[in-house]
């Protein structure tokens, strides 16, 4: 039997994939032939070699709206790469079985090809694993009232390993799969459709196998990759000059539940001491010298991180890693100060926010003083950093979003690059869906999120006060302004600003609880949706213009900035942006359309410094201080949402 392991874009490409290459270590019967195609590295070095230039802005992996918007992969990421990926299409017909790792970044590219394979060849099996089909009702096979009816099978569960081992073996001895637990199938192997159908077309009903019990991580395989894929793999590290890195994992699940997040697996971790051999074992065979943890959060369990990074002293180990972490009291800057001696390159962050409130209502665990004790110790370790950052979440106000600005402003110094050993960097996440299953789309109503699904598609508020302009523009003044103070910024879905002017900022400004009034935080009646964008473009302007003139003498800021209008079903919506602001002088413009009417508003306003400081309010007011004390209550927004016992289901 012929078996291939498929990756497609979007993912990752600074390793090679880790779902292969463990897979490929499970799989051990004699008479399946086991080859490797990781389709996400090929396509990228299919790119970097084909250069083109109309679609490089497109191609961005660190921008996944090309690749999740279906109407931009038909119209252009299909064309660009259907010759490149027709070749692997023709080979992949013939082959037994097909299994794919899918992620939610490359579920539109996956189907594609899987749906190409099943017209060629209607024998061929497509299997279907990892994060998107543990995620989804029927494990994908059923989706939004329609049916996948090309996927034969899919894994629902997190050891894809165990599963992808059983299922092998029970359909090369048995020509089925009806008592491998952990997979959805259908009721009837036959007939097979290359084609999605509406629910029910074909008369064929998903049926689940029962669940299966969770890995011990100590038995997990060092994972494998065929020699074509690793020279791909080493030739795209040259192109793109990336350091060569291997994946590598030391625990699944988190210990921790972000109201954001679909991480909803039980925490395991591997014995360390397994983690060390392997790491010298994978850097000998394959002659590398980096490793990425792929773990949700390397330091989920703060006594075993720290035995680890004993035990790698011990050792005098200095072979670099990295990988994700959280913040933690535990983890200071004598701790860091070993990992980073023995190997720790850089930590993934999840940051998040400068808001005691939204740090509540993303349920972190943490607090504003937490957040910058971390980084303090970070700076003090030279430890580099890549720190998540999410503007606009929902129920975010203006002065939540005013007193992130000044949490910024606060702790720049710890994003200045050349106190580190990597490069430490704010990452500005757009990060706009409520994905399924998480406290966002479960519990909806306490954070005043829209219902409509086929509208509001990502995070927008029932009064639309919170909307994805608003937080795409919230985005790219946080960016301007971090940029200003000589703070590294990534910013991953913000990306269009010109000719951005660095300032050093030194003067710390001086705040009073009545330094702004707005009409954004009397929302008592429902306008239009247009009117509302325009009032919060001009209110956001104005203060950050406000914030910027009391913190600094000289200053010299201009952007021109245009967008798709997202987030309300509306294809042909647009909005222009022009800002600039000298030496106390603002002006700026904009112009807006939705839906398909030529509905434009537009405003061009000059403001000296004089009239920025209208937005300090009046005494006819304490909306203002209740606002900031509402802001600033840890205690009061905490969140608590109950979990189903061993697993972070809610």
């Amino acid at each position: 039997m012929k078996l291939a392991l498929v990756i497609c874009p979007q993912w990752s490409d600074i390793t090679p994939s880790f779902a292969l290459g463990s897979l490929m270590s499970h799989i051990d019967n004699p008479n399946v032939k086991v080859k490797q195609f990781d389709l996400n590295i090929g396509s990228s070095l299919y790119f970097l070699k084909k250069g083109d230039k109309k679609f490089r802005d497109l191609y961005d992996w660190e921008n996944d709206k090309p690749w999740n918007e279906r109407k931009n992969v038909i119209n252009d990421v299909i064309p660009f790469f259907k010759d490149y990926w027709q070749e692997y299409i023709d080979e992949l017909a013939t082959y037994d079985v097909v299994a794919f790792s899918v992620y939610t970044s490359n579920i539109i590219i996956t189907d594609y090809i899987a749906r190409y394979i099943k017209q060629k060849n209607k024998n061929t099996q497509i299997w279907y694993g990892g994060p998107f089909s543990w995620y989804c009702d029927s494990g994908s096979l059923e989706e939004d009232g329609i049916y996948r009816e090309f996927v034969d099978v899919a894994c629902s569960e997190n050891e894809g390993e165990l599963i992808i081992k059983d299922l092998v073996d029970k359909y090369y001895e048995e020509g089925h799969y009806e008592n491998v637990g952990g997979v959805w199938r259908w009721d009837k192997m036959t007939p097979s459709f290359p084609t999605v159908l509406p629910k029910g077309r074909s008369g064929r009903k998903p049926v689940f196998n029962g669940r299966v019990r969770a890995m011990v991580l100590d038995t997990l395989k060092p994972p494998t990759w065929d020699k074509k894929v690793m020279e791909d793999y080493f030739e795209l590290c040259e192109y793109a000059n990336i350091p060569k890195t291997l994946p590598i994992q030391s625990s699944r699940g988190c210990t921790f539940k972000c109201t954001f997040c679909q991480e909803t697996r039980l925490y395991r971790f591997k014995n360390f001491e397994k983690i060390i051999v392997e790491m010298k074992e994978q850097s000998e065979k394959y002659g590398t010298n980096a490793f990425w943890f792929t773990d949700s959060l390397i330091n989920g369990s703060m006594r075993k991180f720290t035995e680890f990074v004993r035990r790698l002293e011990e050792e005098d180990m200095h072979i670099g890693w990295s990988g994700f972490f959280r913040t933690h009291k535990k983890l200071d800057t004598e701790l860091l100060k070993k990992a980073v001696k023995h190997g720790l390159l850089h930590m993934r962050v999840g940051t998040e926010a400068g808001v005691n409130k939204i740090l509540a209502l993303m349920e972190k665990n943490q607090t504003t003083e937490d957040v910058s004790h971390f980084l303090k110790s970070s700076y003090e370790s030279k430890t580099g950093i890549y720190a998540n950052w999410i503007p606009g979440y929902p129920k975010e106000n203006f002065m939540d979003f005013l007193l992130t600005i000044k949490f910024l402003f606060d702790n720049s110094k710890y994003f200045l690059a050349e106190n580190t050993t990597s490069v430490t960097r704010l990452n500005l996440m757009q990060a706009t869906d409520v994905l399924d299953k998480t406290p966002l789309d479960i519990f909806r109503d306490d954070f005043e999120v829209a219902k409509d699904k086929e509208i509001f598609n990502c995070w927008i508020s029932n009064d639309l006060t919170n909307t994805l302009v608003v937080r795409h523009l919230r985005g790219y003044l946080v960016n301007m302004f971090s940029r200003s103070l000589g703070m590294n910024v990534v910013d991953a879905s913000f990306k269009t600003f010109t000719n951005v002017k660095n300032n050093m900022i030194n003067v710390k400004p001086e705040y009073n609880d009545d330094f702004l009034v707005s009409d954004f935080l009397d929302f008592d009646e429902q306008s239009e949706v247009s009117e509302i964008i325009r009032r919060e473009l001009i209110q956001v302007l104005k203060t950050f213009s406000w914030f910027v003139h009391n913190v600094a003498d000289n200053y010299n800021y201009e952007f021109d900035y245009e967008d798709k209008f997202l987030g309300y079903n509306c294809d042909n919506s647009n909005f222009k942006l022009k800002f600039k602001l000298k030496s106390g002088k603002l002006s700026y413009g904009f112009r807006l359309r939705i839906g398909e009417k030529d509905n434009f508003f537009e405003q061009d306003i000059s403001i000296d410094s004089e009239d920025t400081i209208i937005l300090k309010g009046n005494k006819k007011s304490d909306k203002v201080k209740d606002f900031y004390l509402d802001s600033t209550d840890y205690e009061k927004h905490r969140v608590n949402y109950k979990r189903v016992p061993l697993t972070n289901q809610y």
